[in-house]
């Protein structure tokens, strides 16, 4: 299983660092000083990931890297699943379905099907006894 992270911050927290090198993210909850409570939960997380995009990655470079992947496995007889998960407005829909305004915003589904149905269409030239 590979895990995957675009990066957008809150207010609730911030990133600290990124170390592409080790695909290593810290994350800084920030603590409520105003509250005047005493709070003794964990401020400083870290998590690692098979890739961390940026913010300003784009939808071609996301499926290149995740999704695509995935179809070839999923192509040569294997399981696999892509899942999006994350605080509501971290862009979770805009990165599987994409945006309607623009071609090249298009998300991980379109960018699949239409992926699934080109190597179909090059399957079925090649070979087109086997493919029917």
């Amino acid at each position: 299983m590979q895990t995957h992270a675009c990066l957008s911050t809150t207010q609730a927290c911030e990133v600290s660092d990124v170390d592409d090198g080790s695909k290593t993210l810290s994350v800084n909850i920030k603590r409520d000083e105003e509250a005047g409570l005493i709070n003794n939960k964990k401020e400083n997380h870290k998590f690692k990931f098979a890739h961390i995009f940026p913010a300003t990655t784009q939808q071609e470079e996301v499926f290149e890297a995740v999704a695509r992947p995935v179809l070839d496995q999923a192509l040569a007889g294997y399981n696999g699943t892509i899942f999006a998960y994350g605080q509501t407005g971290s862009g979770k829909t805009f990165t599987i379905t994409g945006g309607a305004e623009r071609y090249e915003d298009r998300g991980i589904i379109p960018r699949s099907l239409s992926y699934l149905f080109n190597r179909y269409v090059e399957v079925s030239a090649a070979f087109p006894a086997m493919v029917k």
